[in-house]
């Protein structure tokens, strides 16, 4: 829980352009099933940045209606309520599906902040030959 409060508080604070990053633009992809009270933090970080061009939301819990649990009015974000539950591998998919050059996926249990946002894509970005990843462990 400190790790989510300490996200809480660095949503304010500035974060680093988008011109250090050469203007260049990832998508978020981002899952969910059971932990949607994780997503409206994760979201709100990720749109913190100039860079993230747009952020999909991926529900699979039947359960649960994903807008119920994230009240952002940005027009890069989208949620998708899944017909059927999902595996992990779903990210694949709806990378396949969404046009751009740079994706970004973590799990609903790493809450970075805007600026280690902007960090880990400047990490993919200084070398892109090398896949870059993050794990929760809090489950």
């Amino acid at each position: 829980m400190a790790n989510y409060y300490a996200l809480k508080r660095s949503l304010n604070e500035l974060v680093a352009p988008a011109a250090l990053l050469d203007g260049k633009k990832c998508t978020v992809i981002l899952l969910s099933h059971n932990r949607p009270q994780n997503m409206r933090v994760l979201v709100e970080a990720a749109l913190k940045n100039a860079f993230v061009s747009k952020v999909i939301v991926s529900n699979s819990n039947r359960s649960v209606r994903i807008s119920d649990w994230i009240k952002i009015n940005d027009p890069r974000l989208i949620m998708v309520d899944e017909t059927k539950p999902t595996r992990p591998g779903h990210r694949f998919v709806l990378a396949e599906q969404a046009a751009g050059d740079y994706f970004i996926s973590i799990d609903d249990d790493i809450f970075l902040t805007p600026q280690q946002w902007a960090k880990f894509f400047g990490c993919l970005l200084a070398d892109e030959t090398v896949p870059h990843g993050l794990t929760g462990n809090f489950y």
